[in-house]
Order: structure tokens, then sequence, then C-alpha cells
């Protein structure tokens, strides 16, 4: 999956930008991600998720201040429809109503 990386957490900054104009030119993102062996990100199901589809985050213990992923990064992950694809790679996002803060 792209849009979800597990098992990874920055050391210092971190940026990440398309190589053009446009959202489809293509993504980067620069140096400094370390493992981060207590993030885990699971294949999940949800009627809300296109196709049911979802993804599970847990394991961010960091304030959104001092340390990323953090507690409001964990919780379920809807899958978007096909038409909201990045680079024809699935596109999950998270409502308010599905953080599962400090899991």
């Amino acid at each position: 999956r792209w849009v979800i990386s597990e098992s990874i957490a920055p050391k210092g900054s971190v940026k990440s930008a398309t190589r053009g104009p446009k959202l489809s030119d293509g993504w980067e993102t620069h140096k400094e991600w370390v493992p981060d062996p207590l993030i885990s990100v699971t294949e999940a199901r949800s009627p809300d998720g296109f196709g049911g589809a979802a993804m599970r985050v847990r394991g961010g213990r960091g304030t959104s201040e001092h340390q990323t992923p953090s507690t409001s990064e964990n919780g379920l992950y809807l899958r978007q429809p096909p038409f909201d694809d990045i680079n024809q790679h699935p596109h999950y996002v998270m409502t308010s109503d599905q953080i599962d803060g400090d899991t």
C-alpha cells in the first residue's frame, strides 16, 4: 500500500513533494526515516470504506508537536474510491471519528 507506510518514523526533518507542478507528477520523500518496530499497519474491513476496505494503524505514540507518527494518527483509515487514487495507488483517509488515540 502506498499512502500508509508501516514501521517507519521520521528522524529529523521530513519533506514530501511532487516532482512537478501536478499531483500526478510523482512523489518523493526526502530521507531520514528510520524503522519503528512499534508501528503496525494491518488490513481491516469497514462498511464505510470503498468495497469495505480499510487499514488499521497502531503504535504511533508521539505528540503532534514533538514526534510523529503521533497518537492522533492511530486509527482506521478508509479506502477511497478509485477516482481518488494517487499515482494509481489506493488512497486511504481517516475521519476524526475513526481515531483510536493511544492504541
